[in-house]
């Protein structure tokens, strides 16, 4: 299983898929006895899938730009801590300007389970570059 979380395309559009059809399936069965039951599914399939790929990407690229952080024990909470802020602070933008008073409330749940994603997205990329360390640069060999 590790060796196809080598592609950065799989790590970034399987969970995407995945959350697509989750989201977009809870949705439509919220929805059942309305008169939106599939346009309810189609859009929060679709924003799940965005939202991931968009989280992922982010953090792929903030774990590539702490590659000089050698201790995983600094490296892990550093990459995971400052994804999950980056996603939340964007989060939180939206929300306050549509309504201040509501918008931590509003965004709450994704600040809990967004945290424990990232955290296990990037011990999984930590995993990932233990087991399959990427080849040497000939400059530096």
């Amino acid at each position: 299983m590790l060796k196809y979380l080598q592609s950065r395309s799989v790590r970034i559009l399987l969970p995407a898929v995945c959350g697509m059809l989750i989201y977009g399936n809870w949705a439509a069965f919220v929805n059942q006895h309305t008169d939106h039951q599939w346009l309810s599914g189609l859009v929060e399939g679709s924003r799940a899938f965005l939202f991931t790929i968009i989280g992922n990407t982010l953090t792929e690229l903030v774990w590539a730009k702490t590659a000089s952080i050698r201790s995983l024990r600094v490296r892990i909470p550093t990459a995971a801590g400052l994804t999950w802020f980056l996603m939340q602070s964007i989060a939180l933008s939206i929300h306050f300007s549509i309504n201040p008073v509501t918008a931590l409330q509003t965004v709450a749940p994704s600040l809990i389970i967004s945290s424990i994603y990232v955290s296990l997205y990037v011990a999984g990329l930590a995993k990932i570059n233990h087991h399959f360390p990427a080849p040497c640069d000939p400059v530096d060999a």
